[in-house]
């Protein structure tokens, strides 16, 4: 009985193929379980080649810039182009009325060439300031009396040109400054006389002739029918 166990575990133990290995050798403890033959992992599908998309406008209207291959392309409507051309007009626009008030700005004025559009009348029985007396009645003396009118006009002071006699009867042009006294001496006349003078010495180094004989002021008194 004995000896038939052992040849039924011999046979047994040969029908095994496998070679039993030691547990102290790493051999396996437990009986070996069914291994299944493993997959080789197949190759991920090719990614299909990523190109940018064109951004559709709301409404189905182009874009006005799209991006395509690295390339920009500009596309216009209708719309769009009046809306250019109307920026377009407005920034001509706007830089013509700039450029226009720089020109002003910058445009020397003449004092000389401002008038007075009427010419003030003077009172009877009045004083006025004779700014300048001029050496007779030629053309040429009433032009550069009109010319110290003018002058003194843009700076604030109207004037006119009056013919006078002298005592020894000569007739000459002479330049008054518009405003009345009513006195022929005071300290409002010395006062103005002083801004006259002042006038003076300015009207003097632009032109080298007249000083104005504000200095020494004479108010003129005008009667009636002068």
């Amino acid at each position: 009985m004995a000896l038939f166990e052992v040849i039924s575990k011999n046979k047994e133990r040969r029908s095994d193929p496998r070679l039993n290995v030691p547990a102290w050798m790493g051999g396996e403890t437990e009986p070996p379980g069914e291994f299944a033959p493993a997959q080789a992992e197949s190759p991920p599908p090719p990614s299909a080649e990523l190109r940018p998309t064109t951004a559709r406008a709301p409404g189905g209207l182009r874009p006005a810039v799209t991006t395509s291959a690295g390339q920009l392309t500009l596309s216009l409507n209708y719309t769009t182009c009046c809306v250019a051309f109307l920026v377009l007009l407005a920034m001509l626009f706007g830089a013509f009325l700039l450029g226009q008030s720089l020109a002003t700005k910058e445009t020397p004025m003449t004092p000389e060439a401002v008038a007075p559009s009427e010419p003030p009348r003077l009172v009877a029985g009045k004083h006025y300031l004779l700014v300048q007396k001029m050496a007779g009645l030629t053309p040429a003396d009433e032009a550069q009396a009109k010319q110290i009118a003018a002058f003194l006009a843009a700076n604030g002071e109207q004037a006119v040109v009056r013919k006078f006699a002298l005592p020894d009867r000569k007739e000459i042009y002479g330049v008054l400054a518009a405003r009345p006294f009513e006195r022929k001496a005071g300290l409002e006349n010395d006062d103005f006389a002083r801004k006259i003078d002042g006038l003076g010495a300015i009207y003097f180094n632009r032109h080298g002739k007249y000083r104005f004989e504000a200095s020494k002021p004479l108010f003129v008194l005008i009667r009636e029918g002068n």
